[in-house]
């Protein structure tokens, strides 16, 4: 990992620092009497280099990795051969630019999926479209324009027909989106405990995560970034949640950060229609700088919230993609100061 890579981790995760510690996490109690599996990792022969990986998708043999390097947000790689076809992406307002990309997402039709920022904005692009374009041609556009509700992620929820999103919300922690981009009703609640102290639209901001589709798309899986919070949300809007401690967090230039001490949480998603591949920090800036937004560990859960198995990595972990056609769990991952792609055929 370049200087420059942990410079940028740590001047984000400085933004918001304050001192309270909570209390700790569960789930290593919630996995201890389940399979404990030792990764052992061996990187794919390849030339392939990463700048900044933060996220990845697989779709079909291609993995497109967000990873902001020579000017482009995305670089699109074949597993098959492990050779890079192309970077696209480029930061800009300008015409086939974009801005902020985040939540890379796919319905597992060949389709890749983000959410863009300034203003929030979900498009779609079929990857093979993309591969054999010079620019990036979109076949689904969805602005969200709200003075007061802003989204930050958005993903089509088949189960619905219509978008789900969360972000910061007056009244609900998710938003069901149409596909004229107007915010159709919120639901979902947030943490009792900041509910008399910060407002819920700002409060949302500070539980933030990742959100994926079951491949069916009959249910939505959120892990937060913040705390150990998962929530499984079905067709009819019912949330099954996980939740065994919230992050301090602190109100700051109307915006909402946690503690320095605060335990970041899953820093990485991926699912397959049995399993969710959560990889976990559990570590604070305070302690361990930018290598809080890395993990050594993924808990396995089913689509029930029942708990499976851990994998324990032997090295520190960017980034994980799940292969549904091959079953393979690839990750991204530290090996003397560089990052490298490696895999591990899933054996559950």
């Amino acid at each position: 990992m370049t200087s420059k890579t942990l410079i940028f981790l740590v001047l984000i995760m400085m933004l918001f620092a304050c001192s309270k510690t909570p209390s700790p996490t569960s789930l290593e109690t919630l996995f201890s009497k389940k399979p404990s599996i030792d990764i052992d990792c061996e990187p794919e022969e390849s030339s392939l280099f990463f700048g900044q990986p933060v996220e990845m998708v697989i779709i079909d043999s291609l993995l497109i990795v967000k990873d902001a390097y020579a000017n482009n947000y995305f670089s699109v790689i074949n597993l098959q051969n492990l050779k890079l076809i192309k970077r696209f992406g480029v930061h800009g307002n300008g015409p086939d630019e974009i801005m902020y990309p985040s939540n890379l997402t796919t319905n597992h039709e060949k389709v890749l999926g983000f959410t863009t920022k300034n203003p929030t904005t979900y498009l779609e692009l079929n990857i093979y479209h993309l591969i054999n374009s010079t620019a990036p041609t979109f076949q689904n556009t969805i602005s969200v324009e709200d003075e007061i509700q802003w989204p930050f992620d958005l993903i089509f929820f088949g189960g619905i027909g219509n978008y789900i999103a969360k972000g910061m919300f007056t009244n609900g922690k998710y938003g069901i989106i149409n596909k004229d981009g107007h915010i159709e009703k919120t639901f979902g609640t947030v943490p009792e405990k900041y509910e008399n102290t910060i407002e819920n639209r700002l409060l949302n901001s500070g539980y933030q995560g990742y959100i994926q589709p079951h491949p069916k798309g009959d249910k939505i899986v959120h892990l937060s970034a913040v705390c150990d919070l998962i929530d499984i949300i079905d067709a009819d809007l019912n949330i099954q949640r996980f939740q065994t401690y919230d992050p301090e967090l602190k109100e700051k230039m109307g915006m909402v950060g946690s503690s320095s001490s605060s335990p970041y949480g899953f820093t990485s998603l991926g699912v397959t229609e049995e399993y969710i591949f959560g990889l976990y920090s559990g570590r604070n800036f305070k302690d361990h700088g930018g290598y809080a937004r890395f993990g050594n560990k993924v808990y396995v859960l089913d689509w029930k919230l029942k708990p499976i198995c851990a994998l324990n990595f032997e090295t520190e972990v960017a980034s994980i993609a799940v292969d549904v056609n091959t079953n393979k769990l690839y990750y991204l991952t530290l090996i003397e100061d560089e990052i490298k792609l490696c895999s591990w055929e899933i054996t559950l």
